[in-house]
């Protein structure tokens, strides 16, 4: 029998987020290589966190990811049937079957914009025949128990309104044995920041140089040094009604479905609340030292559980 989880978003709900999503992908696939001003896209900072994951230093979105999996499960490779909910146009999980960790992929997808780009993409690299679109509410569905050897959320297990219930969707999808391979935000609900994290990022934000204030994105203006208060929770729900809606409740539920999961706490205090915005300033060739300082402050905050991010990785017992 089919198992149909009880806590499916609203029709409404759905629609609003995949307006917003629509409407973001534009500017996204638009996004300028050169202006880095989110931390994903600055090599150094990818580096270090995957070295915080699998030990290693790579280079790239998901390397650490990857390794950690190769190294974790490198017998149960390549896993079957793959799921991600929220994938998006796909990337993440084209990089996965590039990889070879997984066989096929299917994406759950409300927006129609990000399904459509998915497809192309997915056809252009040759991929068509392992990458499956699927537009609509995965927990609407109904999926047969242990219908998949994979379950990747990747950045997308924030925007569930319900995390316990999607953290056990995931394990009652997969099948014995089946990888369960999260990365992603876990910090407070709404980016209601606790007060340690506004503190450290806002002595973070007052230690840099005045150039560093500087806009990337229009020189004329200058960003703010300090973190007061979090942000109005009824703006971002506006914004996005999924934006962290449910994030502060992931750890705790990954660790109560999937004993022994093994969680590696990877930072962003500082290098994504301190430095958003302008880490554009902090280059990788000359690496910049205050930007190395900056990590080693944000993992040595993650050391003593404020984080903003988290990887993790079981298999279903």
């Amino acid at each position: 029998m089919g198992y149909l989880l009880h806590v499916a978003n609203t029709e409404e709900t759905n629609l609003a987020i995949a307006a917003k999503w629509d409407a973001q992908t534009e500017t996204y696939l638009k996004a300028d290589a050169e202006l880095r001003t989110r931390w994903w896209r600055h090599p150094y900072v990818l580096r270090q966190v995957n070295e915080r994951i699998c030990g290693q230093r790579l280079a790239g979105w998901g390397g650490g990811m990857h390794q950690l999996v190769r190294e974790r499960f490198s017998e149960h490779l390549p896993f079957g049937r793959g799921v991600s909910v929220g994938g998006g146009v796909g990337g993440k999980e084209m990089d996965l079957l590039r990889a070879d960790i997984v066989e096929h992929m299917t994406i759950y997808e409300l927006s129609t914009v990000r399904i459509d780009t998915g497809r192309e993409l997915a056809n252009k690299s040759g991929l068509a025949d392992r990458i499956t679109f699927v537009e609509g509410d995965a927990f609407a569905q109904e999926t047969d128990a242990g219908s998949f050897d994979m379950v990747h959320w990747d950045n997308s297990l924030h925007h569930m309104l319900d995390v316990p219930a999607a953290v056990e969707w995931s394990k009652r999808v997969l099948g014995s044995g089946g990888l369960f391979y999260m990365y992603d935000f876990v910090g407070p609900s709404r980016f209601q920041w606790t007060q340690p994290m506004l503190d450290l990022a806002t002595a973070a934000r007052r230690a840099l140089p005045d150039e560093y204030l500087i806009d990337p994105v229009n020189p004329q203006r200058t960003l703010g040094r300090n973190f007061l208060q979090p942000p109005s929770i009824e703006t971002m729900i506006e914004k996005d009604p999924s934006e962290a809606a449910d994030s502060e409740r992931i750890l705790s539920s990954v660790e109560a479905a999937f004993p022994g999961i093994e969680i590696r706490l990877t930072g962003g205090v500082v290098y994504s609340m301190a430095f958003n915005d302008i880490i554009h300033h902090m280059k990788w060739d000359p690496l910049d030292p205050i930007l190395v300082l900056g990590m080693l402050l944000d993992f040595e905050a993650a050391d003593n559980g404020l984080t903003h991010y988290a990887a993790a990785v079981a298999l279903k017992s």
